[in-house]
């Protein structure tokens, strides 16, 4: 069991949280928790919240485990870059400062996280910088429209 532990500390293995029961197998007298699942750091941040959920068996005496996940998927909106950014202060700063965070996995599609978190953070600095830029647009397409009248 000891030599077990050490293989799954030296892989920075995480466990999957079981739930709906607290035992895995059972016969007359006895209930225990014996099997288990786990699962790597890249594989965690692909799918995250990811858990284990015992089910029924007529057949068996061990509980089939299912793995389960958020089902929930973020709608993606696009990352729009604006050709003027560049031009206001504190772009350059905001880029270079989220590009230079670590990434810690080794799997390169998984380093395109770092370009995913460089658009949120852009996203975030224009919207406290500039503002909401759709609803901007709006209103100077409805200033425009009502000087056109004037």
């Amino acid at each position: 069991m000891g030599e077990f532990k050490k293989a799954v500390d030296d892989l920075e293995l995480k466990e999957l949280k079981l739930k709906g029961r607290r035992f895995t197998w059972s016969n007359d007298t006895t209930q225990t928790h014996i099997d288990w699942a786990f699962c790597t750091a890249e594989w965690d941040l692909m799918l995250q919240d990811c858990s284990l959920q015992a089910l029924s068996s007529s057949v068996s005496d061990h509980s089939p485990l299912l793995r389960v996940g958020n089902a929930k998927v973020k709608n993606y909106c696009g990352f729009r870059f604006e050709v003027f950014w560049p031009r206001i202060q504190g772009y350059h700063e905001v880029v270079q400062q989220v590009w230079e965070q670590d990434v810690t996995p080794v799997n390169p599609f998984l380093r395109l996280h770092k370009l995913q978190r460089t658009g949120t953070k852009l996203r975030q600095w224009s919207r406290s910088k500039i503002g909401h830029v759709k609803l901007l647009l709006c209103a100077a397409k409805q200033l425009i429209s009502i000087l056109d009248v004037v």
